[in-house]
């Protein structure tokens, strides 16, 4: 996948007091792998880039913490009914410290989440493996400085995160 290109998939932020939005599947590609005898073992890897953020309400000096939150899995023969193999949850967190935001300008910070899992006792010559992603609790508070700023403010209203870059491989290993 070409860095900076469209969104592979784009995540629904899940509504509170949901631990997880949604499930979806994270592009229409999946891996296939075959000669796969009931001894072997399957090792999945994943690398994927995300953008989490927000726009910024108000304009002027600020400070803005936010943190969110995605998690990732990986399945066997069908995504969301077939075997799941592994998830994985990840957090990043994100400061920006501002004199001069104006207000609508959009905050926005890239994540790098990358895990591995094995298949093992896995019955059957060949097999697709799919990987599956939902977005999980963003929050934050947003601390307006100056003139009558000071206290912190929740933010209640992100964009939803983006999948924009995607590397997804197997390989069988052999009994021996």
């Amino acid at each position: 996948m070409v860095p900076g290109g469209p969104p592979i998939a784009t995540f629904t932020l899940p509504t509170p007091p949901a631990a997880f939005g949604p499930e979806i599947s994270i592009s229409s590609s999946f891996i296939t792998l075959s000669r796969i005898d009931s001894n072997d073992r399957a090792e999945l890897k994943a690398t994927i880039v995300w953008n989490f953020g927000l726009t910024i309400p108000e304009g002027g000096p600020e400070i803005t913490v936010v943190s969110q939150q995605m998690q990732f899995s990986i399945w066997r023969d069908a995504p969301f009914t077939g075997t799941r193999l592994c998830t994985v949850v990840d957090t990043r967190n994100l400061t920006q410290i501002s004199v001069d935001a104006p207000a609508g300008s959009t905050m926005t910070s890239t994540a790098t989440t990358s895990f591995s899992c094995t298949d093992s006792a896995i019955s059957g010559r060949t097999h697709n493996y799919y990987l599956t992603g939902a977005a999980g609790v963003a929050n934050g508070f947003l601390v307006m400085l100056g003139e009558g700023g000071g206290a912190p403010t929740p933010i209640t209203d992100f964009n939803s995160p983006t999948v924009t870059e995607l590397h997804f491989s197997g390989s069988v290993i052999d009994r021996n």
